[in-house]
């Protein structure tokens, strides 16, 4: 991701439920973390990075799937972003790769998806 875009999460985030417009921007160019603001609501910014950077053989197809209510195109590209959870020790660092956000790039709306998917875990360890 190389740009800043304003997304929609017509449902919100869990414990969000307010906000629905985010600001999602590259934390540096190339990089594949990215910040992802609230900008209505609560002010808060999540740390996320995109999971085809951890993981290449993530369910992109099944993430699709289940954004059929966000009416997308079937070509639309898509974004999956894993929230990470940056405690004390940076090393401890998770991903939260069980409920991505999934983005889709060109109607710019999104949604978190939960994967019932034992493959798949709510801290999965970052590299370090």
């Amino acid at each position: 991701m190389s740009e800043s875009l304003i997304i929609q999460i017509p449902l919100g985030l869990p414990g969000l439920t307010t906000g629905v417009s985010f600001e999602l921007r590259a934390r540096s160019p190339g990089s594949a973390y990215a910040w992802l603001r609230s900008t209505t609501g609560p002010s808060i910014e999540l740390l996320a990075i995109d999971v085809l950077s951890l993981r290449r053989d993530y369910p992109i197809d099944q993430l699709r799937r289940n954004l059929a209510f966000l009416h997308l195109d079937d070509d639309e590209p898509l974004l999956a972003l894993a929230l990470c959870t940056v405690p004390q020790r940076p090393a401890a660092a998770t991903a939260n790769l069980l409920a991505p956000v999934v983005v889709g790039l060109r109607s710019r709306k999104a949604a978190q998806i939960v994967l019932h998917d034992p493959r798949w875990s709510e801290d999965a360890p970052l590299p370090g």
